[in-house]
């Protein structure tokens, strides 16, 4: 079977849904307002939290971007609320991609062991200091219904495929 030049996968409608389910949770968590965001950079001195790098003139420019502490995904149930949300370079966030912001700061960013340690304490007291465990304390109580919900509709965009496939005699 030939494919399309962008491909879209049932895992992809699942996840839309997950990520959509997360931020309603976000909102009715408080969410994170522009004030939260200028809370944040102060917190972390108009540095990169990641970095250490100043970045005082990319935000006044909104040349920024948000990334979670804790991913946004169906297991790991981040939300994009104060706490979870900080401050970055768009080259930065490109660069840690998926990876716990732990490993990244201690194996892909510049500086001594002890700047890189400070910074993920920096990162840990950040969230403690916001009240965002205590937020979502209860949380892990719907991640099986997220994981249902994510595999029902990959299974029910599988079960349309076939459907499809014959009734188009494919």
């Amino acid at each position: 079977m030939a494919s399309t030049i962008k491909r879209t996968n049932p895992g992809d409608a699942a996840n839309i849904f997950v990520r959509c389910m997360l931020s309603d949770l976000s909102d009715m968590l408080g969410g994170c307002s522009k004030e939260d965001i200028d809370k944040t950079i102060k917190y972390f001195d108009y540095k990169c939290p990641f970095t250490g790098d100043d970045i005082r003139e990319l935000y006044y420019s909104d040349n920024w971007v948000l990334d979670h502490l804790i991913p946004h995904n169906r297991t790991d149930l981040g939300l994009n609320i104060y706490g979870n949300l900080i401050v970055t370079t768009k080259e930065t966030n490109a660069k840690k991609s998926k990876k716990d912001f732990e490993t990244f700061i201690m194996n892909d960013t510049d500086g001594t062991e002890e700047e890189k340690y400070l910074r993920i304490q920096k990162l840990k007291k950040f969230q403690h200091d916001s009240g965002y465990f205590e937020k979502v304390k209860n949380l892990d109580k719907i991640k099986d219904v997220f994981q249902q919900e994510y595999d029902a509709i990959q299974n029910r965009l599988v079960d349309l495929q076939k459907l499809y496939s014959q009734e188009l005699h494919i």
